[in-house]
C-alpha cells in the first residue's frame, strides 16, 4: 500500500504528495487496501482541485480501531460542500 501511495504523488505535478507509515503497520490487504489509496487518491484530487494545495500529507497508522489514514493540505479550503461523484 505504501508503494500504491508513492505512486499517486508521483503521478501528478502539484500538489506534492508526502506519505508517512506508522511503525509497525499491519499491512493492509485485498479490499481493505484498495479501499484506502481509493480515499487517498479522492483527498488528493479534491486538494489538487478545490483548495490550490502544494502539498498533501498521508499518514497512515494503526490505532485500537484498525489502520487509519489522515489526510492534511495547505491549501486554501473550499466555499463550501455540496454532492458530488466522490467517495459516498
Amino acid at each position: 500500500i505504501h508503494l500504491d501511495l508513492e505512486a499517486l504523488g508521483a503521478s501528478i505535478p502539484r500538489p506534492r504528495v508526502h506519505v508517512a507509515v506508522g511503525r509497525g503497520l499491519s499491512v493492509p490487504t485485498g479490499d481493505r487496501a484498495r479501499t484506502l489509496v481509493m480515499c487517498a487518491r479522492e483527498a488528493v484530487t479534491n486538494a489538487a482541485r478545490h483548495s490550490s494545495a502544494e502539498n498533501v500529507w498521508l499518514d497512515l497508522v494503526d490505532d485500537d480501531e484498525g489502520t487509519r489514514l489522515s489526510v492534511c493540505d495547505d491549501g486554501a479550503g473550499g466555499l463550501g460542500s455540496s454532492l458530488g461523484n466522490g467517495l459516498r
